[in-house]
């Protein structure tokens, strides 16, 4: 039984250089008007207009109030597990609408935390120099991946244990089960940016020390909607 327990909200990221709940739009849709040939997702400027009020396309939006992340998506899911949609908002168009703001968080971050990650990992040095590393049992409310990239750094000391039977493992040469005498445990409660969900087996792929999502989306060159044609789409 663990003996420690770490609980990582948002606040956690933030020290890294991640943003905020509240400022995470802001920072995304301000690195994109100020990103020249940056591709600009009108569906998304439509979704922030019709159902927040916000016209993202005037620019100068740092004075803009804009929904946190999960209060933008969880209308959207909500309706979507209910099998509902809204007025000049089809069902279909919904699953679209989630798939672009799950990319956008995990763009954001991809561009935030590029060279970020020593408070988590001095964290996981410490606790591993005073011999407590497996009595410790980590929480994240987080997507990112920085507390995971932490503690596999570190592999030669110990093994992250997700407490998820990933597909990999069935695999030779590839991921391999954590050793259970010399891990430690991290519960992702929302998802996270390295895990891929394939609806057909309805398993799980560990894309370890990479953004899965991001890189799944890269390989769609005409578009991204064609992700529900793909095999893999991100866990969320």
């Amino acid at each position: 039984m663990a003996k420690n327990i770490i609980f990582l909200g948002a606040s956690a990221s933030v020290s890294e250089g991640a943003p905020s709940q509240s400022n995470l739009f802001r920072d995304y849709f301000n690195e994109l008007i100020n990103t020249p040939n940056e591709k600009k997702d009108n569906h998304i400027y439509r979704y922030f207009s019709d159902f927040w009020g916000i016209n993202i396309q005037k620019g100068k939006i740092d004075g803009i109030v804009f929904p946190t992340f999960e209060e933008a998506l969880g209308m959207l899911e909500l309706a979507k597990n209910r099998r509902e949609c809204f007025q000049g908002l089809s069902y279909d168009s919904i699953d679209h609408i989630i798939e672009d703001l799950i990319f956008l968080i995990a763009d954001i971050l991809k561009r935030k935390l590029v060279a970020s990650n020593f408070h988590y990992t001095n964290l996981i040095h410490k606790l591993i120099d005073n011999h407590k590393i497996k009595d410790t049992v980590f929480i994240s409310l987080n997507y990112d991946i920085l507390i995971d990239n932490a503690i596999t750094g570190l592999h030669e000391y110990i093994d992250l244990d997700y407490c998820i039977d990933f597909m990999n493992y069935q695999f030779e040469d590839n991921w391999k089960p954590p050793n259970i005498n010399n891990c430690t445990k991290l519960f992702k409660i929302h998802g996270s940016l390295n895990w891929l969900y394939c609806p057909v087996c309805k398993q799980i792929k560990l894309t370890s020390k990479m953004k899965g999502f991001t890189q799944l989306i890269k390989k769609m060159e005409t578009s991204r909607y064609a992700l529900y044609a793909k095999e893999d789409s991100f866990l969320f």
